[in-house]
């Protein structure tokens, strides 16, 4: 019988301190397996030091939007005056309705910065993927073309689903037609540009105020891993520490405070392991990309 490997990854390493430490203690614990470095955020070279000394499954967490919990503060990696449709006062847009207005060539130029920045600080990459999902069509722009090209570049396979499963997560209905039509479209690129991808993959998608507890949060992603399709399956969380001041200002703050304490409880272990998963990083879930990505980005890890 095949192997199903299921990949426990946390976005938004580099994000902040409460970030920064839940992730590092959540590998440490064996408790996750892969995470994503925000480019752009303010100790992602921090990130990237942790990733290359304790050898961490990471992977680019492309970002083309700013965070107003962040400070607003992201800037491209490719520089402002080099990609001006995705600088706002020398900042990436806090608004996703400014994917509208950048221009294609300019998005290749900041995927392209943003894995040469975490390359170069040293981080291992095994993986791509998009925050707030923004390669994946929103607003009509086919960034998912831009992702692609990248990935092929560097050898990097691409959090996307080959099945539709994740979309009836995500909207609670089977997908209509059109969002069928569009999973095909993206799943069919990535063949074309010879770029892996898992076949599933899901996170809580609820904001805080829709959850009624801890034990809500915990129920949906253990009912969901019974529901996940196919031989290679990712579940993403955004885990972080307590933080008073994060918990009072940053909405929402409270959901990454309780994914932090469901994977450290070690319960979504247990039960992966109960339906027959083999719980794996991204480099293990696809190790003949692996080797030939760690090959050609050392040469630009030496640069």
């Amino acid at each position: 019988m095949k192997k199903r490997y299921l990949i426990i990854s946390a976005d938004d390493f580099g994000y902040c301190e409460c970030v920064n430490d839940a992730i590092v203690e959540l590998f440490r614990a064996g408790r996750i397996t892969s995470s994503g470095i925000l480019a752009p955020s303010r100790l992602a070279k921090e990130a990237c030091a942790l990733a290359a000394r304790e050898n961490l499954s990471v992977g680019v967490h492309w970002t083309l939007t700013n965070e107003r919990d962040a400070g607003g503060s992201w800037k491209p990696c490719a520089g402002a005056e080099n990609v001006p449709s995705l600088a706002d006062g020398g900042v990436l847009p806090a608004d996703i309705s400014a994917l509208k207005k950048m221009d294609s060539r300019e998005v290749d130029l900041e995927l392209d910065a943003q894995v040469r920045f975490l390359l170069q600080n040293g981080a291992p990459l095994d993986h791509a993927d998009s925050h707030c999902g923004t390669l994946y069509g929103i607003g009509g722009r086919l960034f998912f073309f831009n992702a692609f090209r990248a990935c092929r570049r560097y050898k990097l396979p691409f959090r996307f689903a080959t099945n539709d499963a994740f979309l009836a997560r995500q909207f609670e209905k089977q997908p209509d037609f059109a969002l069928r039509t569009a999973r095909k479209l993206i799943t069919f690129c990535g063949k074309l540009y010879g770029v892996s991808t898992v076949n599933d993959f899901f996170s809580e998608p609820h904001p805080f105020s829709l959850i009624k507890d801890e034990d809500e949060l915990h129920a949906y992603y253990e009912n969901q891993l019974e529901t996940i399709v196919g031989e290679r399956a990712e579940i993403f969380f955004h885990p972080s520490l307590p933080d008073g001041d994060m918990e009072r200002n940053a909405e929402g703050w409270t959901k990454r405070v309780w994914e932090y304490k469901y994977l450290r409880s070690g319960k979504l272990l247990q039960k992966a392991e109960k339906l027959g998963f083999t719980v794996a990083s991204w480099r293990e879930a696809f190790p003949r990309l692996h080797r030939e990505a760690a090959g050609k980005n050392q040469v630009i890890e030496a640069r």
